[in-house]
């Protein structure tokens, strides 16, 4: 069974026109593809990894695409330094992530599909050949992702209906079952009663649970997660602080804009002009 990925992407590749790039997590499909799969092999990446932008691209592709996965979940759109437009996707096995698909490489659209989050470099400095890149529209790019959604699916099945030990399987702490409930449950209305399901206890129970592992009450645990969420929001997608909040799980603005300064110590504008500009002025094109 180990053809079914690469022969799973290539009928994407097919249908698509787009090229994929894998960025493997956890090493579980390290044994499935060639090198090229690792790497970005478009002709424009590699003239912009020559030409000494290997570090940021790095940076940006790899590393920024595996540890903001959460916010796109369900498919993103990523505008990289040399602005250039891919699609991406996580590959999940329940609360573990897998690997990132980014498939592309196309031409910045004059709009993009509403509503679909986008990771952007902190400085655009197109390439001179971005110009040249195949157009796109948002209608297209939404048929894209929901393919992309199709081939996550399909390696997630593949990954786990293999025999044998991978690497990410065994039995999981408390403490991280909570942290990773809350990771995937916590804008949504997650209660006490829910986690005690979870963690296979009595309601009075959990809560004293919750505490001994990770020092906070679930209400705390809740509230930092979505103030993280909000702030990442804030600085690397366009949406309004409305928005910010309401997809950080708060559904009163009052109440986000109290908990927000009490814990961040400014409005959420604020917390927006500076994380911005000190992402900008970290990133520059090396």
């Amino acid at each position: 069974m180990l053809d079914v990925p690469e022969q799973a992407i290539c009928c994407f590749e097919t249908w698509s026109e787009l090229q994929i790039a894998f960025y493997d997590n956890n090493g579980c499909f390290s044994s499935c593809f060639s090198r090229n799969r690792f790497y970005h092999y478009q002709k424009l990446c590699e003239e912009v990894k020559c030409s000494g932008g290997e570090p940021v691209c790095y940076k940006f592709d790899r590393r920024e695409t595996l540890r903001r996965a959460w916010l796109y979940r369900d498919g993103g759109l990523k505008i990289c330094h040399a602005g250039v437009l891919e699609l991406m996707m996580p590959v999940y096995s329940g609360e573990v992530l897998l690997a990132v698909m980014v498939a592309g490489i196309r031409r910045i659209p004059a709009d993009l599909p509403a509503g679909v989050p986008v990771l952007r470099a902190g400085v655009i400095r197109p390439a001179s050949g971005a110009a040249l890149l195949r157009e796109t529209s948002a209608e297209e790019l939404l048929l894209q992702l929901e393919g992309l959604r199709q081939l996550a699916a399909r390696l997630k099945f593949w990954f786990e209906s293999e025999p044998g030990e991978l690497p990410i399987r065994g039995e999981m702490s408390r403490s991280l079952l909570i942290e990773q409930t809350v990771q995937r449950f916590g804008r949504r209305d997650l209660t006490l009663d829910d986690m005690a399901r979870i963690l296979h206890l009595s309601r009075s129970r959990t809560a004293h649970a919750i505490r001994e592992a990770t020092g906070h009450t679930l209400t705390e645990l809740l509230n930092e997660h979505r103030l993280k969420v909000a702030c990442s929001i804030l600085t690397f997608t366009d949406h309004t602080i409305a928005e910010a909040a309401r997809h950080a799980g708060f559904t009163d603005p009052a109440n986000f804009y109290r908990q927000f300064q009490r814990a961040i110590g400014m409005t959420p504008g604020e917390y927006r002009r500076i994380s911005r500009r000190d992402r900008d002025s970290h990133t520059e094109w090396v």
